[in-house]
């Protein structure tokens, strides 16, 4: 596991981005159309990561002329034990 300091890793199988690898999975079993981006909003710092998630989110819409009906910005700070 690739950690950065006591309580933060960008390992996508032990961030908040598996939740979302399992919620597309899901979700495309149910026949919806997921597009999940993964990229890293809260590195190298959390300051600001809100924003940056914000403006990933509609570069992707307005790049990929997209009119979702939902849009989900799953997040969870952890620590490790």
């Amino acid at each position: 596991m690739s950690l950065l300091g006591n309580y933060r890793t960008i390992d996508l199988n032990y961030s908040v981005a598996k939740v979302g690898s399992t919620l597309t999975d899901l979700l495309n079993t149910k026949g919806y159309n997921v597009s999940h981006l993964l990229d890293y909003h809260d590195y190298p710092q959390y300051n600001g990561s809100y924003t940056r998630s914000y403006e990933t989110v509609n570069n992707f819409l307005a790049s990929n002329n997209i009119n979702p009906q939902v849009v989900l910005d799953i997040h969870r700070d952890a620590v490790r034990k």
